[in-house]
């Protein structure tokens, strides 16, 4: 929780200067909880014998990406459509099986 609290404050105070004090707070404190949740990780594979899916995970932040890009930066809306697109067909390609396998088992019932 200290590695927390100053990339939290560390965070802020750069985020401050190019985004404004309320996004600078919200980013810097989602930014600040993953940092926590990966040394959590770490650490809780020291005791238990925990699986995590690395390819979820990262997923997981290509998808986070896009909501960044539309509520923290101004973009007209082509290039922010552009970069959604793009974002969300790497998603498709990385979860093709994934995403075929839901697809058999929900026309299937």
């Amino acid at each position: 929780t200290l590695i927390c609290g100053v990339c939290n404050i560390g965070l802020c105070i750069l985020f401050y200067f190019i985004f404004g004090s309320l996004i600078a707070a919200a980013l810097s404190t989602a930014i600040s909880y993953f940092v926590v949740f990966v040394f959590r990780m770490i650490d809780s594979r020291k005791i238990l014998k925990v699986a995590f899916n690395k390819k979820m995970i990262i997923a997981i932040l290509f998808l986070l990406v896009p909501v960044f890009l539309n509520s923290v930066l101004s973009l007209p809306s082509r290039p922010l459509f552009a970069i959604n697109f793009l974002f969300t067909m790497s998603y498709v390609i990385v979860f093709k099986n994934d995403i075929l396998y839901i697809g058999k088992v929900v026309l299937h019932k």
